[in-house]
């Protein structure tokens, strides 16, 4: 029962650590667009 949980927490953090990252690039994507704006 205990491996079990374990391997649901792991998961989850492995997959919050995950949106974290694109979280992060996102942000980043935002500030390049707003410091340097470029038209198409």
């Amino acid at each position: 029962m205990y491996e079990l949980i374990n391997e649901m927490l792991l998961e989850l953090s492995t997959i919050e650590r995950r949106y974290n990252e694109v979280k992060i690039t996102n942000q980043d994507f935002d500030f390049y667009e707003t410091v340097y704006p470029y038209t198409q």
